[in-house]
């Protein structure tokens, strides 16, 4: 069975050290802290000991010393700085480039690194765990680095390596092996050691594959979503848009959420298949991993990534590559990149990735716990509200997000996307023909179109009482925390950090036109700051039983009701509605908007896309004489509030009554909806949001039995009306199969 819709669902991904290994954790520190104090000096690990036993006959001849950091570099430092990893130089002497390589990937994201890097400093929650392990491995002289292993006889699947930090030299006085491209920095070099301890010597490495290195360094199972693909198959568009533009998503989905990415150009994918042909590589090596740092949509230059080999490998030399003539002083500007021929890191659109790489690995850290509510949802008749422009958005479903006082900021990635598959538009076509065939068409590129704008909103929610309702008017500029405007694609991606407060935070995915209809995923990823299986938020669907009581009756201005404004003669012709309010401190919105199938669909089985210009309309509120009794231009009326469309909106307008502004009475007030001039006819929805219970209902002098108002607008029709337009949905359903 389907989740309930609208209902987020929660999963949490990730497994730390369990209760056991972080006690282990702590005990070996504990013994090597020990041996420190004893001994006086820094630690000397006797289980891994710095001699020829520890490398094997042929690397022992280029070792003559074992050396610490601060006796090969003038500035030791753990990491360059705490907020990025600059990359890996392997070594000639030691053919673990396949390690190497799934390092170089890992280390794409600083906080990957991080993990692997055990401390009880930092699951004692230290305040910078990091510079607290770093100072402590400096002065002590040791480190514990952690590696994957998978025991189906236990779920202790993490196995703590700890080594001191000597490293084998040569004759000139630097590592002998693995190197960092600042020569002051030597994480590589431990992890290197680690993993040399963990195999019984740095002879003992061997070579496996980069698969297996992800694994080992991250405890995920890494994704080739097209392992198979042979250059040139990887179309720009392919049709229907196929696998390169969803990768593309599945690429930008996975960096959001800290995946280490890598990828390469197998040569021979199939071993029982002869190597694929030859072709101009443009630096790019075979068979060799690259690490992917960055994947994003730039202005100017369009789907961009940034790819790293090692430190003084060839590196691309197409588009976008350091010399390139594409760059401009503002791109490199924007995107904070310097030509460095050495550096090992380079750009290339997306074009090229698909063409000159054939496999990609995408895992995720397993001790890495996140986050994850999955909502699937629709827009549907009244709730296919479209954008801010258009009063209609009061309608569209909400989603409320709160950080507790008193917590960490959450960093959250949120996800909207829609099932549509575009059509392929060709540029510049030479017939229109050609045009409609898309890829099967010639003359000029191709492009992928949507119909669908998808955007997204997140306000700031009400206090006090009304905190878990959802918003129901712009507010101020502050009150709108971030805006995703509107994208013709069928997914967007967001990242925001969102501050703690009381009051919550209010999503609202929504398609730009009202009367879009369509299913819809709604996503919120988000770290699990302390790995302890606990959401950092709270995130829910705001529900009736927590939303504002809702009235909205549907009419329309004819000809023999399109009385016009207060000032014109007749105006009493028009409608009226009565507003009974119940109770004390009772706060109102009524909203008045103007819907016409000839617009924007709403009520058509077709969607509209051409908006004309809307008549101006206003909505007044004024004391009323008795339930039902209508009021009269001769006997006067007195208007208590009001407002008109064009104020911010061209459909319509909201009244926004607060808590103290009509007192309980006995008496309803009548709300009365007019346009500007007489004679207008058009179709238009009232709606009555309020904190309390009221009665809210079109006047009439006779009502029916069934309900306040007059049956036209009462419940009962509404309901039958719906009913209605779900029948012809499923006739039409029938009919599509029947032609199958």
């Amino acid at each position: 069975m389907p989740p309930p819709l609208n209902i987020p669902v929660l999963k949490v991904e990730g497994q730390g050290l369990s209760k056991k290994q972080q006690a282990d954790l702590k005990l070996m520190e504990k013994h090597a802290l020990a041996w420190t104090s004893a001994n006086g000096r820094k630690y000397e690990d006797n289980d891994f000991p710095a001699n020829a036993a520890a490398l094997g006959p042929e690397l022992a001849k280029h070792v003559t010393s074992w050396r610490r950091p601060s006796e090969f570099a003038a500035k030791p430092e753990l990491f360059k700085n705490f907020w990025e990893i600059e990359g890996v130089q392997p070594s000639k002497l030691l053919d673990d480039r396949w390690f190497l390589g799934a390092v170089n990937i890992v280390a794409g994201n600083k906080d990957n690194i991080d993990r692997m890097f055990l401390s009880a400093l930092k699951e004692e929650g230290a305040r910078e765990p990091m510079r607290a392990l770093a100072e402590q491995g400096a002065r002590e002289g040791f480190y514990i680095v952690r590696f994957y292993h998978d025991d189906p006889h236990s779920d202790d699947d993490w196995v703590c390596v700890l080594v001191d930090d000597r490293i084998p030299c040569g004759a000139d006085g630097l590592p002998c092996f693995a190197r960092c491209p600042d020569d002051n920095v030597f994480w590589v070099m431990l992890v290197e050691k680690a993993y040399a301890k963990r195999c019984g010597g740095y002879h003992k490495i061997g070579v496996r594959e980069v698969e297996f290195g992800l694994e080992l360094l991250c405890g995920g199972v890494a994704d080739e979503p097209f392992e198979t693909w042979t250059a040139g198959c990887a179309e720009l568009v392919p049709p229907n848009g196929s696998r390169p533009d969803g990768l593309w998503s599945l690429l930008l989905d996975k960096v959001s959420s800290n995946h280490a990415i890598g990828a390469e150009y197998v040569s021979r994918p199939d071993p029982a298949k002869p190597a694929l042909p030859r072709m101009e590589m443009l630096g790019i090596s075979l068979d060799q991993p690259y690490c992917m740092l960055i994947a994003d949509e730039v202005r100017q230059a369009g789907r961009m990534i940034r790819m790293r080999t090692f430190r003084g490998d060839a590196e691309w030399s197409g588009k976008w590559s350091d010399e390139s003539e594409h760059w401009t002083n503002n791109l490199r500007k924007l995107l904070s990149y310097s030509a460095d021929a050495d550096d090992g890191s380079f750009w290339m659109d997306y074009d090229d990735f698909c063409r000159y790489f054939n496999r990609v690995w995408m895992v995720r850290m397993a001790d890495d716990r996140w986050t994850r509510y999955t909502v699937r949802s629709e827009w549907r008749d009244a709730t296919a509200g479209g954008s801010t422009a258009y009063v209609s958005w009061l309608h569209n479903y909400q989603w409320r997000l709160r950080v507790p006082p008193r917590s960490k900021p959450a960093r959250v990635f949120i996800t909207v996307s829609v099932p549509e598959t575009p059509t392929v538009v060709r540029l510049g076509a030479d017939t229109d023909a050609d045009a409609e065939r898309g890829a099967g068409g010639g003359g000029g590129a191709a492009t992928l179109a949507y119909t669908n704008a998808i955007g997204l909103d997140i306000f700031r929610g009400y206090s006090a009482e009304d905190k878990k309702r959802q918003r129901l008017d712009l507010g101020s500029r502050a009150d709108l925390v971030h805006r995703t405007e509107p994208q013709f694609r069928r997914k967007i991606v967001t990242e925001v950090l969102l501050q703690p407060a009381d009051e919550p935070y209010l999503l609202r995915p929504f398609l730009a036109t009202p009367g879009r209809e369509s299913e819809f995923s709604l996503i919120v990823l988000s770290d699990d700051k302390d790995d302890d299986g606990v959401p950092d938020f709270e995130f829910a669907f705001v529900d009736d039983a927590d939303n504002w009581k809702k009235s909205w009756l549907v009419d329309a201005w004819e000809a023999a009701t399109a009385g016009g404004p207060l000032s014109a003669a007749g105006w009493d012709i028009g409608p009226q509605y009565q507003l009974l309010i119940k109770e004390s401190n009772t706060r109102v919105f009524l909203a008045l908007e103007l819907i016409d199938a000839d617009r924007d669909g709403r009520d058509t089985a077709g969607i509209q896309s051409v908006f004309d210009a809307y008549p101006l309309v206003q909505i007044a509120v004024c004391e009323g004489k008795g339930k039902n009794v209508l009021l009269t231009a001769a006997d006067g009326v007195k208007v208590l509030f009001g407002c008109r469309s064009r104020e911010p909106y061209p459909d319509g307008c909201v009244l926004e009554l607060p808590a103290h502004a009509l007192p309980r009475s006995d008496t309803p007030y009548v709300v009365l909806p007019y346009t500007a001039e007489r004679g207008v006819l058009h179709k238009f929805a009232v709606s009555c949001y309020a904190n309390k219970d009221v009665d809210f209902y079109k006047a009439n002098p006779e009502p029916c039995d069934l309900c306040p108002g007059e049956c036209k607008s009462c419940p009962m029709v509404q309901i039958m009306r719906r009913l209605d337009a779900l029948e012809t949905r499923f006739d039409n359903h029938l009919s599509f199969l029947e032609k199958l």
